[in-house]
């Protein structure tokens, strides 16, 4: 079995202070960004395009007989 690297595995030719380093860094990097409770506003083509779909998707999920039918259809002409 091969085996596998791990964050805490030395890279070859690199001080071990340079990975702790840059473990440290990537941590402070994550402390900075602070989420953001700002909504994202969305165009009303897309939220109509969404729901559509997801209609369509509720639909066929509850029914999927036409969609099966339409499918065994298409089917029969090639």
């Amino acid at each position: 079995m091969a085996a596998t690297a791990t964050a805490s595995d030395p890279v070859p030719g690199e001080p071990a202070s340079a990975q702790a380093a840059g473990v440290a860094l990537l941590v402070a990097a994550q402390d900075d960004v602070a989420p953001s409770l700002e909504r994202v506003p969305v165009p009303a083509s897309l939220a109509v395009a969404l729901g559509l779909c997801a209609t369509v998707t509720v639909v066929f999920g509850l029914y999927p007989a036409p969609l099966i039918d339409f499918a065994h259809s298409a089917t029969l002409l090639f």
